[in-house]
Order: structure tokens, then C-alpha cells, then sequence
């Protein structure tokens, strides 16, 4: 999504949709950074600059403002993502194109608080069935792509045809979001520096 793509949005918004949309974003990085059970609502109005109250003439609880706000994080990860991906030729150079998502963003992963799916993923598990299985669905779609990706580069011989498509998509899949994880925890960006270049020998043995 292009800065003319995201004004031009926002100028055709009436200023009810727009207070929406700011209270989504908000909430987003604050949940992402701190968590949905540490997040208050008066924090996510403060943050927003919005007088008390304003959150619930937008939202009936707090919890579909998460599930929304979840949705919002995700959406631009995976824009990002699958623009990168659309645009690269040939199944290794699709894979390189999703680990370099996280390679070459990792500061800004950070400085917005960590991967929102496996922030949420972890939270989720034990706060609402209904973000729970929107979590579940964002993974399971990373993990198709990634799978038909990859049954492309065998169709195509670039990989070998005794790799297991799906295996071979956990372990990538797999290794940014626990080095994501791990690199929040610690506030060592290592963990997911080398969990993508990881990732990429898995891709290399593959050829």
C-alpha cells in the first residue's frame, strides 16, 4: 500500500471512520508491545488522543477491538510480505523474497513491538477463542502459501522431488516466527537474524 494510496484513503474517510481506524491502529502497536491483558482502555484513549469514552462508541468490548486490531497488524505485515513474494521469479526466490521480509525489516518488526502473529499467538491461547482462531487462520494461510511455493519449485525441478513440501514450509515458517519470538523476549535482534539465514540453508539443501 502506497503513502498516495493511504492518503487518498484516509481524505475519502468521514471522520467517524477515521477515529476508527486510529483507535485500531493504536491499539494495535500498544497490544503488540504490551500485551491485551496489560493493555488498558484508557492507555489505548491517551495513546489516541481520544477523550474517555470514545473507545466504546466504536467498540463494543475490548475484545473485538483486539480481534480488529490483530487483523489491522496483520494485514499490513502480510501486504508487505506478499507484495515481495508476488514480485520475485521462481520458487527459491520466493522463499528468499518472505525471509527477506524479516531480514530487512527487523528494526521496524521491533520498533512496533514484535511479529503480531506470534505475539498474538501466544496471548491468544489463553484469552479468547475468537482471536484464537483468527491466529490460527493467518497461520495456516502463511503456511499454504508457503507449501504451494514450494510444490512449485518441485513441479519446476528448481528443488528435489523427495522433499516434503509441507515439512519443509514448517521449518521456515518456523524459524522467524520462534526467532521473532525469542528476539522480543530478549531484545537481541541475533536470534532473528540467524534464524532467517537458518531458514535459508534449509531452502539451499532443498535445491
Amino acid at each position: 500500500m502506497t503513502k498516495y494510496t493511504v492518503r487518498y484513503i484516509l481524505s475519502s474517510m468521514t471522520k467517524a471512520e477515521r477515529t476508527r481506524l486510529q483507535i485500531i491502529s493504536t491499539a494495535s502497536e500498544l497490544f503488540n508491545w504490551k500485551g491485551f491483558q496489560a493493555t488498558s482502555i484508557s492507555d489505548i484513549e491517551s495513546a489516541a488522543g481520544l477523550s474517555k469514552g470514545a473507545l466504546y462508541a466504536n467498540f463494543k468490548t475490548k475484545n473485538d477491538l483486539m480481534v480488529e486490531a490483530f487483523q489491522f497488524s496483520v494485514r499490513l505485515m502480510l501486504d508487505d510480505i506478499m507484495e515481495r513474494v508476488n514480485a520475485a521469479q521462481g520458487a527459491g526466490e520466493k522463499l528468499a523474497a518472505f525471509l527477506g521480509y524479516f531480514s530487512e525489516n527487523y528494526k521496524k518488526i521491533f520498533s512496533r513491538g514484535g511479529c503480531p502473529i506470534a505475539n498474538t499467538a501466544v496471548e491468544a491461547d489463553d484469552t479468547d477463542a475468537v482471536l484464537r482462531k483468527k491466529v490460527s487462520g493467518v497461520i495456516l494461510s502463511v503456511r499454504d502459501m508457503l507449501v504451494t511455493i514450494i510444490r512449485r519449485g518441485v513441479e519446476t525441478r528448481e528443488f528435489r522431488n523427495d522433499i516434503r513440501p509441507e515439512q519443509v514450509a514448517d521449518q521456515l515458517f518456523s524459524l522467524v516466527e520462534g526467532g521473532a519470538l525469542l528476539a522480543k523476549a530478549t531484545g537481541k535482534s541475533d536470534f532473528l537474524i540467524n534464524a532467517v539465514q537458518n531458514a535459508t540453508e534449509v531452502i539451499n539443501t532443498c535445491r
